[in-house]
C-alpha cells in the first residue's frame, strides 16, 4: 500500500472464512497496532447488505492518539466512504449502504 505516495508493508491473514456470511482479516505486520476487519454479508430483499466493522489501534501511545485525532480517523472514515460509493457503482446498491462502524483502541 502508499500512505501520501509512500509505499508501505502490510500484510494481513484471513482469521476467519464463512462464505456467503463473513470473513475477518488480520494484520500481520503492518502500519497498526491492531486491525482487525470483519467483512459481513445478510440477504435483504433485492440483494445483499454489506458491512465493514474494524478494531484497530495504533502505535507510539499519545503520538499515536494525536495522530489518530488529526487525521488517521478523517483517512480511515474516508477510505471507507470511497469504498461503499465503488460498490454502490459496481453492484447498483441502494443509497441507503450504511457506513463502517470503525472502533480504535486509542480513541
Amino acid at each position: 500500500i502508499h500512505l501520501h505516495g509512500l509505499p508501505m508493508r502490510w500484510q494481513t491473514r484471513i482469521e476467519a472464512w464463512e462464505p456467503g456470511r463473513r470473513f475477518v482479516d488480520v494484520q500481520l505486520s503492518g502500519p497498526y497496532q491492531l486491525w482487525r476487519h470483519t467483512h459481513s454479508f445478510a440477504s435483504a430483499p433485492g440483494g445483499t447488505d454489506v458491512f465493514d466493522t474494524v478494531e484497530y489501534a495504533l502505535p507510539f501511545g499519545r503520538l499515536g492518539e494525536l495522530a489518530h485525532r488529526l487525521f488517521v480517523r478523517r483517512q480511515l472514515r474516508t477510505i471507507f466512504d470511497h469504498r461503499r460509493h465503488r460498490i454502490e457503482q459496481l453492484l447498483g446498491a441502494a443509497p441507503a449502504v450504511r457506513a463502517a462502524p470503525v472502533s480504535s483502541a486509542t480513541g
